[in-house]
């Protein structure tokens, strides 16, 4: 009788243990049961927030790229304003809104969104105009029209950036297939020449719908980083101060479909026109080199006046340190040409002299870059 008690104990304390063992084993090896907690958990959603508040403190959001005809602004900043909703956002719109976006900037939930109008008031200060002065965090995410923020593709950029301060970071927006480009500026000869880089690795621009996260201190180096044609304009500027881009493999989801009718796709083609040629106009471009060879001019032509005024002794581009404009050069050479042809059809004997002549043969026929006749 003993020796059968002391055996059912035995067996009992052997059960026991075993089953000790295997709520440990069962702790250690499926942790999502909480069966037996071998360390404090941290929930996911006080991660989220912590992480949501450190974003919010160090990157403002700028929508800048839109048309105010028809956009997707509004729900773009909702998504924004869902994921972080303490993250300062800043609508910068060319003149005062019209049709008003569909939500109210006095809304509780978008206390932190601001809409800043470019348009010009008399009343209104310099640093009224600035979108700088309404922006405090280190990093600033450009965004355009039809874009939904991914929290992980957020944290992913911040992180590059913050890797990566001399550099900007973009990602793609939807389906968009980004191409890198190389930017040569050629002051002198008042030409832009555009490259195609398949490395992808550092850009100079980059083409194609994306999202672009810069540190704010770059920009206040810059003399109009908001200016259109954006961001055309804004990577021309930071190209001179040899700011590079980084693409990551990664995208921001695409919003709501706009510019759909043929009226709309023509209105903002002709918008981004006249950008682009006021932008080249203010610069000094006169021709554009594509990255396929074909070039794109941009200065007098021949139904109109030449691109430099009347010569006082010396030209005005020589003063400012360029050469002849390239647009006068080609259309010098076409001039020349075409009264060569007619002289030589009448019978007429013709020649070059003084420093046209010079020209002709130190540079086999070509045209000084800075001739003065």
């Amino acid at each position: 009788m003993l020796h059968r008690l002391f055996r059912g104990r035995f067996t009992f304390k052997v059960y026991l243990l075993l089953g000790i063992i295997a709520i440990i084993v069962c702790g250690y090896l499926l942790p999502q049961y909480k069966i037996y907690p071998i360390a404090p958990v941290t929930s996911p959603s006080s991660a989220h927030s912590h992480a949501s508040r450190h974003i919010s403190k160090l990157v403002t959001v700028v929508f800048r790229q839109f048309e105010d005809f028809e956009n997707d602004i509004a729900e773009g900043v909702q998504s924004f304003v869902s994921a972080y909703p303490n993250i300062a956002i800043l609508v910068i719109c060319q003149r005062a809104q019209y049709p008003p976006f569909q939500f109210s900037s006095t809304n509780e939930t978008l206390k932190n969104v601001k809409i800043l109008s470019m348009e010009l008031k008399l009343d209104s200060s310099p640093r009224d105009l600035d979108p700088l002065s309404y922006i405090s965090t280190e990093y600033v995410l450009i965004v355009p029209d039809s874009s939904r923020v991914s929290r992980r593709v957020f944290q992913q950029m911040t992180i590059a950036a913050t890797t990566y301060p001399s550099q900007a970071i973009a990602v793609a927006v939807g389906n968009a297939r980004l191409s890198c480009q190389q930017i040569k500026w050629a002051y002198d000869d008042w030409t832009l020449q555009y490259s195609r880089d398949s490395s992808k690795k550092l850009c100079d621009a980059v083409q194609g719908q994306h999202a672009l996260m810069i540190k704010t201190s770059v920009l206040h180096t810059l003399p109009k980083p908001f200016s259109f044609p954006f961001p055309e304009s804004l990577y021309l500027q930071t190209a001179v101060k040899n700011v590079k881009v980084q693409i990551l493999d990664s995208k921001f989801a695409a919003g709501r479909s706009v510019l759909k009718t043929p009226a709309a796709k023509q209105k903002s083609s002709r918008r981004l026109r006249d950008y682009r040629t006021a932008l080249y106009k203010d610069i000094g471009v006169k021709a554009v080199v594509k990255e396929d060879g074909r070039v794109q001019w941009f200065g007098c032509k021949r139904e109109t006046q030449r691109c430099f005024p009347p010569v006082q002794r010396v030209p005005s581009y020589v003063v400012s340190g360029r050469n002849t404009p390239p647009c006068c050069r080609r259309n010098i050479r076409r001039t020349t040409g075409h009264v060569l042809r007619a002289l030589l059809q009448a019978g007429a004997r013709c020649w070059l002299e003084t420093t046209s002549l010079l020209g002709a043969v130190v540079n086999y026929f070509r045209i000084y870059n800075i001739s003065r006749d």
